[in-house]
């Protein structure tokens, strides 16, 4: 297998398996939230979006990659800090790229600051990637102010969630994941 290949896998594990074992409400939780001491359950948090397509009940048109990118892109550029909070999904782990790595559970507001922390003028949305059989959009993001443990390119996942927060084919694409490092 190519370098590239195992590269792409292990981000894949690393991402998917934080967010599976993170995910589970009232199970053990082998994460922490930024910024606070390991905590044996994950609680349940609902957040309600803003600045996002509402879904109405009954069959919606699912939100586009395009859409989603163009939105976020325009978000991270101004930037525009309700309207990057609304494409948050209630909780999202920021990790490194290498299995093993730091994993770290944050709500939406404690990803946004860490974002803000890092934000600089002349960021953009470059490479969008989506794997379609995980439901799973990949936006690399750069450059960001390189402040440690975090280098100036910043991958951020998006899943669909529906407008209470909760996983939805049909919901818009929500950031959930921000993985970075080589």
């Amino acid at each position: 297998m190519s370098r590239a290949w195992l590269r792409a896998c292990r981000l894949l594990l690393a991402v998917f398996g934080c967010l599976a074992i993170a995910c589970t409400p009232g199970q053990p939780s082998p994460v922490s939230p930024i910024g606070a001491p390991a905590s044996p359950t994950v609680a349940k948090t609902t957040v309600v979006p803003r600045n996002v397509p509402a879904l109405t009940a009954g069959p919606a048109e699912p939100e586009s990659v395009a859409e989603a990118q163009r939105e976020l892109a325009d978000a991270l550029a101004a930037p525009d800090w309700p309207a990057l909070s609304g494409r948050l999904a209630p909780q999202v782990a920021i990790t490194e790229r290498l299995i093993g790595g730091d994993v770290r559970m944050a709500d939406a507001g404690t990803a946004l600051r860490w974002l803000q922390q890092r934000w600089r003028p002349g960021l953009q949305v470059g490479r969008t990637t989506e794997t379609a059989h995980y439901g799973l959009v990949q936006f690399e993001t750069g450059p960001w102010l390189a402040v440690s443990p975090s280098p100036a390119t910043l991958w951020l996942g998006a899943h669909r969630y529906d407008v209470t927060g909760q996983a939805s084919l049909a919901g818009a694409w929500r950031i959930d994941s921000v993985v970075f490092g080589d």
